[in-house]
């Protein structure tokens, strides 16, 4: 072989993985495309997409962190929890509508963002709803600032036994940030075979698993390869701490809310036996979104809790 033809083939070799990913992610969104944001919030580290519905007393909707994961897990809760009060759901930075920003994602990325929300835009104090590792932020924030905060709902909440980021984690982490590398490692953890089998796993009734995948997939490839950042983030524990010495300080009250098959049940019990002071409820054939899968009976336990 030539010198010519071998260089021209070592140079397709590097340029096919980037060009390959660029029609990954241009496929996925022309396929599954997402709605603009209703409102932009300027923050500090970007654009912030949010959407608000209702009048009354403001209800601030925080979702997770999994890959893919945005303010459409509230889908089911929304337009009832609006009948009594201003619901704001937002999605965090990195994640649906928002901005992908070259940063490392921690728990006080997102209490700042959460915080800075409340006081810019809301302007007065909230209730907060917080999903999985949105309730982790949603605690720090609280404890960063807790006059902002009313009464809070945490739905099978992250932080109770989470491992936290090592220095070995912060190699991984900036690996997962590589541009090629990075972008190929995460493309194939969001592929929809991933996604779906992700929803299977969050949801207890797999019939009712179709449109959150079809959600999740679109917010994993909005924003191109931009979305590593966050994803090596979340998955090195970056995101990671530890709410339960918070949860005995908190003066606001509590709803801890778990689904009865999600796979992290025995934090729930734990929570139990550690402090007495939140009110508990456990759904029934329900697994990490009993908002998701039982709405009725989610949003009539939420609202008389707020009331």
């Amino acid at each position: 072989m030539d010198k010519k033809r071998r260089n021209l083939l070592i140079g397709s070799a590097l340029l096919a993985p980037p060009i390959i990913n660029k029609l990954v992610f241009f496929t996925a969104t022309k396929k599954y495309p997402m709605l603009d944001a209703f409102h932009i919030y300027e923050w500090r580290l970007g654009k912030i997409g949010y959407s608000v519905k209702g009048s009354g007393k403001p209800i601030v909707l925080i979702h997770g962190a999994v890959p893919g994961s945005s303010s459409s897990v509230w889908r089911n809760n929304v337009n009832s929890l609006a009948e009594n009060y201003k619901v704001y759901s937002l999605d965090l930075l990195g994640y649906g509508t928002s901005d992908r920003a070259r940063t490392t994602y921690t728990a006080y990325t997102y209490a700042s963002m959460i915080d800075d929300f409340v006081t810019d835009v809301i302007g007065k104090p909230a209730a907060v709803i917080a999903q999985g590792e949105g309730a982790v932020f949603a605690a720090a924030a609280c404890m960063k600032n807790p006059s902002n905060y009313k009464k809070l709902v945490f739905v099978c909440p992250k932080g109770i036994n989470d491992r936290l980021a090592s220095k070995k984690d912060k190699r991984i982490r900036m690996l997962y940030e590589l541009p090629i590398i990075g972008e190929s490692l995460y493309l194939m953890k969001v592929s929809f075979s991933s996604v779906k089998k992700r929803m299977l796993d969050m949801i207890y009734n797999s019939e009712k698993t179709k449109i959150l995948t079809d959600c999740f997939y679109s917010s994993a490839h909005y924003g191109g390869s931009k979305n590593r950042y966050v994803f090596a983030s979340y998955k090195t524990n970056f995101m990671n701490m530890d709410i339960k010495p918070f949860l005995k300080e908190f003066k606001q009250k509590m709803l801890i809310i778990w689904g009865e098959y999600s796979k992290e049940i025995d934090n729930f019990e734990e929570l139990q036996y550690m402090t007495g002071k939140p009110e508990y409820a456990l759904f029934e054939d329900t697994a990490d979104m009993p908002n998701y899968e039982n709405p009725t009976e989610f949003n009539k336990l939420v609202k008389e809790f707020l009331k």
